[in-house]
């Protein structure tokens, strides 16, 4: 489908022209979509175009296009902090046909499926912060029209409580494995530190001068001078004890 979209431009509050639209746009039902804008902004977000409708994500006051802009029924800026001076916007005029095609599309009150069959949305089902407070947002409802309150079917209800059962023991297998996961780094972390310590300690290395060291497992590397920095003789001294080390990653802060 195509929108036909129509520009206005730096039109005062108080002016004929701007009085006669804004009448006909409110009486025609067009969404009005009142913006602030910095002053720096007076610019026409969109001008009088034709543009291609995207029917994939379509709302009761505003549509996408193809190009990928943000169309509204009736958006209208001003100035910031002005109700005075001019101002600019656009709107769609084949209004009726676009709310022709809206109505032949569902959405769900809740996490926004939209489709051309109605019922129940059966894509949140699952989902684990969907509360009994929100099961009736459910309802599919047929864009254009106001939102109603009904009553959640049994099936709906049982359907809910058996998906949302079945995404908390996904989601808790997922965390276990998560959580075995980090385990397994931390204990290849401490065999990688124990390993070193015990190379470091073979080396002569005292007490004092392994208190001074840390492993940082993010970039795996070994650092001498953490608590304490250290001076060049010290440094040197432990460079001679260790000798090369092709397996580990040392540092040094002084």
């Amino acid at each position: 489908m195509q929108l036909i979209v129509t520009g206005y431009h730096l039109l005062g509050p108080s002016d004929p022209e701007y009085k006669e639209m804004k009448d006909y746009l409110l009486w025609s039902g067009h969404h009005h979509f009142n913006v602030w804008a910095e002053h720096g902004e007076r610019k026409l977000p969109l001008g009088t175009h034709t543009y291609e409708l995207d029917e994939k994500h379509l709302f009761d006051d505003q549509v996408n296009t193809t190009c990928g802009k943000r169309v509204h029924d009736w958006a209208d800026y001003m100035p910031y902090v002005s109700y005075t001076k001019p101002r600019w916007g656009h709107y769609i005029e084949n209004l009726d046909e676009l709310n022709d095609l809206r109505r032949t599309y569902f959405k769900c009150g809740y996490c926004g499926h939209t489709d051309k069959v109605g019922g129940w949305c059966e894509k949140c089902r699952g989902s684990q912060y969907l509360t009994p407070d929100h099961f009736h947002l459910l309802k599919m409802r047929q864009l254009t029209t106001k939102p109603k309150k009904h009553e959640v079917p049994k099936l709906v209800l049982k359907d809910i409580e058996e998906q949302q059962a079945a995404t908390a023991t996904r989601l808790a297998e997922k965390d276990l494995a998560d959580t075995f996961k980090q385990l397994e780094q931390k204990k290849r972390n401490a065999e990688i530190e124990i390993e070193f310590r015990r190379y470091c300690i073979s080396k002569g290395l005292n007490n004092v001068t392994l208190q001074n060291l840390i492993y940082y497992p993010h970039t795996k590397t070994f650092n001498f001078g953490w608590r304490n920095t250290l001076n060049a003789a010290q440094i040197t001294d432990i460079k001679s004890r260790l000798g090369d080390t092709p397996d580990w990653k040392v540092d040094f802060k002084s």
